[in-house]
């Protein structure tokens, strides 16, 4: 089972001059909207030295109304809950063809499942289909994880358990463990190129001695703590950075996509929104402005691709080189730049 604690706060931190105060937008946001008042303080660097004490920390913000989910554990607990309410899970069984009707029918090597209705929770896999390959780009993130040093985090001061990202538009993310490790996730520049989703997603080497490398510059004290393992696979991106839900013609498939690597969270808000559209029932869940949305499309195929690699590694550039103090080349600026000036939420303002 999933065991519930008191969460400890969140904490965001600026690692270079170029993303100080990018957070206020979000403070501005919350104010507005009174959610603000004890949910929310802005840090400066000497109070971020208090939480964690890493020599490319300078100011941020904190968020109290925040908590860290392992999702393989929720997953496994959800599985348990479902199969003592009767359900039958049947792992192991690719779907080879789906026929969208009345019923819904979904073929397997072993045998085929018709339902009255269907719900689609395919992540990236779903740039197979027809209907999604312009809303949704795939892309790789990877996590590696320390040995246990608890007397590394210990010197650190980050014994708190604050779940910590930055401000990086190619971001970091990061947690503790209770047995002392650091599971340090980010960004890939691996992209499925076309409508593929294959293994190249799920391990790439370069990736993960980047991260090892950023890991060590962010920890010092870590630097000669063992990795001990390394993971990851294909998100969905979505152009607004936003997850959005709808139904496919003839109205018997329902689908939620583009939560764009955080899903744990808006997957319990996803999964009221789901079950209610496939029971039929509306009410001011499913008349959320991201239900029926007609995500903003990406640029067809090969020029998506293309397109993909060339701003991503750009704005990894961007990033590294404004970490480093320097200031990124014209080129790099004006391609990280670029999906912005067309609209989409991926990339630096």
């Amino acid at each position: 089972m999933v065991r519930a604690t008191p969460a400890p706060p969140h904490l965001g931190v600026a690692t270079s001059a170029a993303q100080d105060g990018d957070w206020r937008s979000w403070v501005d946001a919350m104010e507005r909207l009174g959610l603000a008042s004890g949910r929310v303080r802005e840090l400066t660097a000497e109070d971020v030295r208090a939480i964690c004490r890493s020599p490319v920390f300078r100011a941020g913000i904190l968020l109290g109304l925040a908590a860290t989910v392992q999702p393989a554990r929720l997953a496994r607990s959800l599985r348990r809950a479902i199969l003592d309410q009767g359900v039958r899970v049947f792992e192991g069984s690719p779907v080879r063809r789906f026929r969208a009707g009345s019923p819904v029918e979904a073929r397997t090597p072993g045998g085929s499942v018709r339902a009255p209705r269907a719900v689609l929770g395919i992540n990236a896999w779903a740039r197979r289909w027809r209907q999604f390959r312009r809303t949704i780009l795939p892309r790789a993130t990877y996590i590696v994880l320390t040995a246990p040093a608890p007397e590394r985090l210990a010197e650190l001061g980050w014994t708190g358990g604050e779940g910590i990202y930055d401000f990086r538009a190619s971001l970091h993310y990061l947690r503790t463990t209770p047995d002392g490790r650091i599971a340090f996730g980010g960004a890939s520049s691996r992209a499925g190129l076309g409508t593929g989703v294959g293994a190249r997603l799920d391990y790439d080497a370069a990736s993960v001695e980047k991260l090892v490398g950023d890991l060590h510059r962010m920890f010092p004290p870590f630097a000669d703590v063992p990795i001990e393992a390394a993971w990851g696979g294909p998100i969905d991106v979505s152009a607004l950075h936003l997850p959005f839900f709808g139904t496919l013609p003839p109205g018997t498939v329902h689908y939620g996509l583009g939560f764009t690597g955080g899903g744990v969270g808006p997957c319990h808000l996803g999964g009221k929104i789901l079950s209610r559209l496939a029971l039929g029932i509306e009410d001011d869940v499913t008349r959320l402005p991201i239900v029926g949305l007609r995500p903003k499309r990406f640029p067809p195929e090969p020029v998506l691709s293309v397109g993909a690699y060339l701003t991503h590694e750009a704005i990894v550039r961007k990033d590294d080189a404004e970490d480093a103090g320097r200031r990124a080349g014209a080129l790099t600026t004006w391609l990280a730049r670029r999906p912005r000036r067309l609209g989409y939420r991926i990339g630096p303002g």
